[in-house]
């Protein structure tokens, strides 16, 4: 048995010899315990891992200290959106919250103590990106041999009832449909409606995006919004966005007009001729959505608070996006080609799309067979 010795903090410690220097001198490391049986239990999973040739070193980091540097090797090439999410996973909860710990004296209660935290006030979203910000700060640190052992695997959350993506309601379309919008804000909901793309592409789009020709929209540029500066970026926001999307009759034609009186290569800017910012696009969108609330009989100025609200707060570019894919749907295009004309990444992002539709069209046949067999 090890020689412990007893602090006066009540603790017992020991040391063991991890290697030596360079002048044959041993070096050590300390191990604590609350108790003797916690502290042999350490001697000996320690002197395994010795055995098996695993000697961890953490360098004395903490978990802030290795919070910023996993960002900044592993994080910063990422798109600007997901970049921030990380940072401020890390900037807003970890390292208030368990920042100072050692990167080795982490244990999962103190993760598990943090997440409750963050879902007690009612933010299970957030609790979530938090959770998969810890865990890959945690496994790169294994993958660099700062720790060994990954101690996220026993964090859980609780379940929550996912929030349905939805589409625009039939009520909506109608409304959207008999709004007095000015030209600009016609094409650009129209284009959303009719193509599904992404806010930061249609933002992107120029003249020569749009082949009259062939009746297509080439999909090949991103507009991305950093700290209230527009970035253009010559890429979509994935490799499949890279794409080429038909125009209907009537987007083709509208597109035709707006084009013909354009003072600028990009379709949708600032009166000045710059990309939208992030304040200019949230007016842009209130004022198409103050309209719609107006045609449907409510206030004008929608978000104050006296005001008569009937249109519904999510009403945002991503639900056009979806009710896009909803249509395709119902128009009988097969996945792949929905997954090619939407841009997903991944064929399973289209296919949850889809199974979903598949389950209410199910339920629809179902409810109608039933009312007739028992008519």
């Amino acid at each position: 048995m090890a020689k412990y010795k007893k602090r006066p903090d009540g603790r017992y410690a020991t040391s063991t010899i991890v290697g030596y220097t360079d002048d044959g001198k041993p070096k050590r490391k300390t191990l604590y315990g609350r108790t003797i049986m916690e502290l042999d239990k350490k001697v000996a999973e320690f002197k395994s891992l010795q055995n098996k040739g695993i000697i961890i070193n953490d360098e004395g980091m903490t978990v802030e200290q290795w919070g910023i540097k996993w960002l900044k090797l592993y994080k910063s090439a990422k798109e600007y959106n997901t970049y921030a999410m990380y940072l401020n996973a890390l900037n807003s909860h970890i390292i208030p919250e368990i920042g100072g710990i050692r990167l080795s004296a982490l244990k999962s209660h103190h993760i598990q103590e943090m997440l409750n935290d963050i879902i007690s006030v009612g933010h299970y979203r957030t609790a979530e990106i938090v959770r998969l910000t810890i865990k890959q700060i945690i496994q790169q640190a294994i993958i660099n041999e700062y720790i060994y052992k990954d101690i996220s695997l026993k964090v859980s959350l609780p379940q929550s009832q996912k929030k349905e993506k939805r589409s625009l309601s039939n009520e909506e379309k109608a409304i959207l449909e008999k709004t007095k919008l000015t030209q600009r804000e016609r094409v650009f909901v129209d284009l959303l409606y009719y193509t599904g793309v992404r806010r930061g592409e249609a933002l992107a789009l120029t003249v020569k995006d749009i082949d009259f020709k062939n009746r297509r929209l080439i999909i090949n540029k991103n507009l991305v919004i950093k700290d209230g500066e527009s970035h253009l970026k010559n890429s979509p926001k994935t490799n499949a966005g890279n794409r080429s999307i038909p125009l209907p009759a009537k987007l083709l034609s509208e597109l035709q007009e707006y084009i013909a009186h354009a003072k600028n290569i990009y379709l949708f800017t600032m009166k000045s001729g710059e990309p939208m910012t992030k304040s200019s696009f949230r007016r842009f969108w209130y004022n198409i959505l103050d309209k719609m609330n107006v045609a449907a009989g409510g206030d004008e100025f929608s978000r104050s608070d006296t005001a008569i609200r009937l249109i519904a707060k999510d009403v945002t570019p991503h639900i056009f996006r979806h009710t896009y894919a909803t249509n395709l749907y119902y128009a009988g295009i097969d996945v792949k080609t929905a997954q090619r004309l939407l841009g997903h990444s991944s064929i399973q992002v289209t296919l949850e799309i889809y199974t979903h539709l598949d389950a209410e069209v199910s339920i629809s046949n179902t409810e109608d067979k039933l009312n007739s067999y028992f008519a």
